[in-house]
């Protein structure tokens, strides 16, 4: 069903795309308008054919020719769908006003070159915003937040990806943040492998492990950690000093109480056949920390007296107007903490690293530093 949906939707964007710019430039060539036909179609099956000829052996250029491509086509093919809106409202404006007004259709060509120009804009603008990685400030005010806690502080990290081709300056840009928080806890919120590990992933894995933090390092496991296999997911969560929090709770400092359960993935659960996670009932005289991986039974979290959530999963959407599209499915804000009762937050992490297209669009990265306040 998935393959049918991905191929279905792929495909609509390369001939939409293709239908544009043969009008524009190659109504009269057919030699170029079949070579840009099958070029197109190449790279638009890239991901399926890699995977049918090499496996789970990526070819790392390949991967990111793929992804890279298919930002590419669906920022060309968005730009060609409001150009035809734009000349189906201008349209319908003449027809309803006469000879009255000038004429405000764009041409084939105009807005053609137009998608050209936002494509190469937004890729410069996207290849920009993947690197400006930067300490995100959150503050949380409760009264179940003990004098003794004021001040606490708490570093969230989320969808970091590490994967065959991990761009080592956002590993050095995230390590460099969390030398400048200098927190207290360092949390995971899960996606923190993506693929296989191999040497160059150890060694990052290393880098972190470096990071000290006096109450510890504790994660979570993602849908791409489940995808990657649990056993090496735990293995590189090991090797970067993490421990997993699986269904179960620790005590960072008294007064405090830290729960994390598995994403759905885990358990073989895609699309909406995921069940709520069993969450022990917690101690209403602590401040309870749930750190999960998608944005979802907050609720339920709420009803078993936890005060604050901490998820990622969402990229923020990534890139536009995934950033809208995203919120279809996960409603609640990203990098906003919302107050969603008397005494319970919830904050979602757009994400430190990304995943796909190396690309990121109004949905910037971060490093996220929770700060709790007494009161």
């Amino acid at each position: 069903m998935f393959l049918f949906f991905y191929l279905t939707t792929v495909l609509s964007f390369c001939f939409y795309s293709w239908t544009h710019l043969h009008l524009a430039f190659w109504r009269r060539a057919a030699l170029p308008s079949a070579l840009a036909a099958a070029l197109m179609l190449c790279l638009t099956l890239l991901p399926l054919w890699h995977r049918l000829i090499f496996g789970k052996n990526e070819v790392p250029w390949l991967v990111f020719l793929g992804w890279l491509w298919l930002a590419l086509l669906f920022w060309f093919c968005s730009s060609q769908l409001l150009v035809d809106l734009w000349n189906l409202l201008a349209y319908l404006i003449k027809l309803s006003a006469g000879s009255k007004l000038p004429q405000l259709t764009l041409t084939l060509k105009q807005g053609a070159w137009g998608g050209i120009a936002f494509v190469l804009l937004a890729s410069l603008w996207g290849i920009f915003e993947v690197k400006s990685l930067h300490l995100k400030k959150v503050e949380v005010r409760s009264e179940n937040i003990t004098p003794e806690l004021d001040g606490y502080r708490i570093a969230l990290l989320s969808d970091l990806h590490f994967r065959v081709g991990f761009q080592d300056i956002i590993l050095h840009k995230t390590l460099n943040l969390l030398e400048e928080a200098k927190p207290q806890l360092l949390l995971s919120a899960g996606d923190f492998l993506d693929g296989k590990i191999n040497d160059t992933i150890l060694e990052h894995l290393g880098w972190l492990a470096k990071i000290e933090c006096g109450d510890g390092k504790f994660a979570v496991l993602g849908n791409h950690d489940c995808y990657s296999g649990i056993d090496n997911s735990n293995t590189a969560h090991n090797k970067a000093g993490f421990r997993l929090l699986r269904q179960e709770g620790i005590e960072p400092q008294p007064g405090l109480w830290l729960y994390g359960v598995d994403d759905p993935a885990a358990d073989g659960a895609f699309g909406f056949d995921k069940k709520p996670p069993l969450l022990q009932t917690a101690n209403t005289d602590n401040f309870n920390i749930l750190l999960q991986h998608q944005p979802i039974y907050l609720r339920e979290a709420e009803q078993q007296g936890f005060n604050l959530a901490l998820t990622g999963h969402t990229h923020g959407g990534q890139i536009f107007p995934f950033n809208y599209l995203v919120r279809l499915t996960h409603p609640y804000k990203c990098g906003v903490l919302q107050q969603l009762s008397e005494n319970f937050w919830h904050y979602n992490s757009p994400g430190t690293g990304f995943w796909g297209p190396p690309f990121r669009l109004l949905s910037r990265p971060e490093v996220t530093l929770i700060i709790l306040k007494h009161g």
